[in-house]
């Protein structure tokens, strides 16, 4: 009987779950069907994400994909929505924040979502956080490191950042070499000793929750590797 019990229980949640999905990606079409100007109301995070991202996996018992697909079409209307320029945004950023910190595995997302900031709004210095969470959650991508080395080193003129993140990007899998000799260029421009350029690479790597390993002929930067479960427990 408790084979059968638990079967039956999964078999309600799975409808339970369901249901919610159908509800939340109603509430998306309804959305995209609006014409109305951008309001506070349409800055509301997607249901269920100021969960901590434990108990969204939990809730979400299987279907987290699913979830992690309506959470980023909600964001994705948002930010390209022709009106976004009128968005206050601080607003915009914690709507941001809400879908990043559960780590979606959608690219665009944070790439979308700098671009918008620093672009559309005139707020690059807002694009920090969204590209720690993006290496967070696809640490072998270049676009997202690249995405941000080309902010500090344009937008914030700041090249010794910029020159970190072009050398983060250039060392992931089928980063353009290019992206290496931009970083050599924006770090010759700082006047640093090698002491501080390497105590300020160290601080930088630390703040992204990645591990550098210097051989004695080339530097790989490497993803930090989570333990089993690990991921699943950020907020």
């Amino acid at each position: 009987m408790v084979p059968e019990r638990k079967a039956l229980l999964k078999f309600l949640l799975t409808i339970i779950w369901s249901a919610v999905l159908g509800v939340a990606f109603y509430h998306v079409t309804d959305r995209l069907r609006s014409e109305a100007n951008l309001s506070a109301e349409r800055l509301s995070p997607p249901p269920l994400s100021r969960l901590s991202t434990t108990m969204l996996n939990v809730v979400t018992i299987g279907h987290r994909g699913l979830y992690d697909d309506f959470a980023d079409i909600w964001l994705l209307q948002t930010l390209g929505d022709q009106k976004v320029k009128q968005l206050d945004p601080k607003a915009l950023v914690d709507t941001i924040k809400m879908v990043t910190r559960h780590g979606p595995k959608l690219e665009s997302l944070y790439l979308l979502s700098c671009f918008v900031l620093a672009f559309e709004l005139q707020q690059p210095n807002e694009c920090l956080g969204i590209t720690i969470d993006g290496i967070k959650a696809l640490p072998l991508s270049w676009r997202v490191p690249m995405t941000q080395g080309y902010v500090d080193a344009f937008l914030l003129n700041d090249p010794a950042s910029a020159a970190l993140y072009y050398e983060l990007a250039s060392s992931r899998p089928g980063a353009p070499t290019y992206l290496r000799g931009f970083a050599t260029k924006l770090s010759a421009r700082v006047e640093l000793t090698p002491e501080e350029r390497q105590v300020a690479k160290e601080q930088f790597f630390r703040t992204l929750g990645i591990a550098e390993r210097d051989a004695a002929s080339t530097s790989v930067i490497e993803p930090k590797v989570e333990t089993q479960g690990g991921a699943a427990g950020a907020n």
